[in-house]
């Protein structure tokens, strides 16, 4: 995944979280969300997945090429 890619999708979420401020505020009162656990869980385990894969590309292409 490219820098700007990154980018996009930390702007999208902090945009999307900006839009339920509000409901945020009064699921913290009652503690987190399991939905946001689930968020954090899959994107970590999303970005394991696909940084190897796509920041190593080149050593992928070298490696099939013999």
């Amino acid at each position: 995944m490219t820098s700007a890619a990154l980018l996009i999708l930390a702007f999208g979420f902090v945009f999307m979280t900006l839009a339920i401020v509000p409901a945020i505020a009064r699921r913290l009162r009652g503690g987190v969300f399991y939905g946001w656990w689930l968020v954090a869980i899959s994107g970590f385990i999303m970005a394991i997945a696909t940084v190897p894969l796509f920041h190593a590309m080149s050593l992928w292409a070298v490696a099939l090429e013999r």
